[in-house]
């Protein structure tokens, strides 16, 4: 089958009419002066960034300041509770554990509950004085050192 060339002509796309240029727009060329305005907009807006830097970093400066100021305070207090706390404990286990004052304790009540009961049965007096029965012996000179 042969090609028909006319109706393949007929059947093409128009041609592009090609490259037509825009109108000149009415762009007036800048005057010496608002140059000289340009030029001087700048620095000055360098000049306002670097003011609102320094502001901005003095501001943070001054509220880290004061921030470690307000933790050095608080640790201070915790520091100060926590030293009490721990020599109101070891006050208290030293009273506990120190054998004299225990053995004087366990004594006195001891006392005092044998003359509870001995006045419970109706005796006016005891024939022994419990304190002295109970009470510690004197410590040793040869002991604390000295003698």
């Amino acid at each position: 089958m042969p090609i028909n060339f006319d109706k393949a002509k007929a059947n093409r796309p128009p041609k592009p009419q090609g490259f037509t240029p825009k109108a000149k727009s009415d762009r007036t060329p800048q005057k010496p002066d608002d140059i000289e305005t340009e030029s001087t907009a700048i620095p000055a807006a360098q000049q306002k960034a670097v003011e609102t830097a320094t502001e901005s970093h003095e501001t943070i400066a001054a509220l880290q300041r004061a921030g470690m100021q307000t933790a050095a305070a608080y640790v201070q207090r915790q520091t100060a509770q926590r030293n009490a706390v721990v020599e109101q404990v070891s006050d208290k286990l030293a009273w506990l554990t120190d054998p004299g004052l225990l053995e004087a304790d366990i004594m006195s009540r001891t006392a005092a509950k044998v003359k509870h009961r001995t006045n419970a049965w109706g005796y006016e007096s005891s024939s022994v004085n419990l304190d002295e029965l109970f009470a510690l012996p004197a410590p040793s000179q040869r002991l604390i050192g000295e003698g």
